[in-house]
């Protein structure tokens, strides 16, 4: 994938979404237990998603993440009953699960 890097190969980028998919199923638990950390954590991950929205050039890939960012930003923001929350991370799980498939799609054609 053409980063303002240079190459990150396809398959990097696709062990990426693995993790992040782990990263964001994690905030369920931690707001669950009523962790003091899960707005850093919130905030962290947002701060690594603004990151990869910067390298980044795929323009299939941009906007995805900036519907992530902007759904943890009101996460983070928002007084929400644990079904909206779960909800929303979910949501958030489900359009990385997209990128994934998209990956897939971009190795499998380069091979």
């Amino acid at each position: 994938m053409n980063s303002k890097y240079g190459d990150i190969s396809n398959d990097a980028c696709y062990n990426y979404t693995v993790r992040l998919i782990d990263k964001l199923f994690k905030i369920i638990p931690l707001k669950e237990v009523h962790s003091p950390t899960v707005d850093s954590y919130i905030e962290d991950l947002i701060y690594e998603l603004c990151g990869n929205n910067a390298i980044f050039e795929e323009t299939e890939y941009n906007p995805k993440l900036v519907d992530i960012i902007s759904i943890l930003e009101a996460i983070k923001n928002e007084d929400m009953t644990h079904k909206e929350y779960r909800r929303s991370v979910f949501k958030c799980i489900t359009i990385t699960e997209q990128l994934k498939e998209y990956m897939s799609g971009v190795i499998d054609n380069a091979r």
